[in-house]
């Protein structure tokens, strides 16, 4: 989408916003597109930062976002996106939410004394218990998964002796979804020797 005025533009600025809209429409990559049509890809990318600061340029939603379709290809698993739980680890204490990734690595490793890369989901939230950011080494690069509450908190667990907690899968799925994980007690295991 652009600005509707486009009186004020020069030849050379309307030339660009043509090649523009015409590389988004036909949603190509920009050296893709500047390849096919034998322009300069510098020069391209030059108008579009121009045109973009003068406001003659507004990028449309089609552009920015593309929907993805998951297949379910059970002949190939690396194909597939998956999270294994070996362990969660929760943070007792609240944190500065405006920690990003490279803060929490350093604080689950200094002071909770644990190994960031080790593949396990460590747990954050913040002072007033409506924000968890979840910290987690996949393979070749940290990711960082963040739930912020429009209403209500989340029920942290009360502070024992301790700076973690560890959770299975189910604990965090239950705690994420607003459940006080401290109330929930399974029935009592049993253990008989015989049927009669």
């Amino acid at each position: 989408m652009t600005h509707n005025d486009s009186t004020t533009l020069t030849d050379r600025q309307q030339y660009w916003l043509n090649h523009i809209r015409a590389c988004e429409s036909a949603g190509q990559t920009s050296i893709d597109y500047a390849r096919t049509h034998g322009i300069n890809v510098k020069s391209l990318y030059s108008a579009r930062k121009e045109l973009a600061r003068k406001g003659r340029l507004l990028r449309s939603q089609n552009s920015v976002f593309q929907k993805a379709q998951v297949v379910n290809d059970s002949r190939s698993l690396d194909s597939q996106w998956q999270v294994r739980l070996p362990e969660v680890y929760l943070c007792r204490d609240p944190i500065d939410f405006r920690k990003g990734i490279n803060g929490l690595a350093v604080l689950v490793e200094a002071a909770l004394s644990l190994d960031p890369f080790s593949e396990h989901l460590f747990v954050f939230c913040n002072r007033r218990r409506n924000r968890v950011k979840i910290l987690y080494w996949e393979r070749s690069g940290f990711c960082l998964w963040q739930k912020r509450l429009e209403k209500s908190q989340f029920y942290w667990p009360r502070k024992q002796p301790g700076d973690i907690v560890t959770l299975t899968g189910q604990q965090l799925n239950w705690l994420l979804d607003g459940y006080d994980i401290s109330r929930l007690k399974p029935h009592e295991k049993l253990y008989f020797s015989s049927v009669l």
